[in-house]
């Protein structure tokens, strides 16, 4: 096999390889970001429950 082809071969492997690895670590990539939005919504929510105990306390310290 003429040696530029051989080369050309080996360089397409290559940058399949690399795009699968880029593939891989794309989809880790997003996992992740849900995971953070699922985070988040679960302080937001905590905050929102702090927050109507705060107020509770406050009236009640009102009065």
């Amino acid at each position: 096999m003429d040696e530029r082809i051989e080369k050309t071969l080996i360089d397409v492997a290559d940058l399949v390889k690399t795009g699968q690895q880029a593939a891989v670590a794309q989809e880790s990539a997003w996992a992740g970001l849900e995971q953070l939005a699922i985070a988040l919504g679960v302080l937001a929510t905590h905050c929102a429950a702090l927050e109507k105990r705060l107020q509770a306390v406050e009236s009640k310290l009102a009065h």
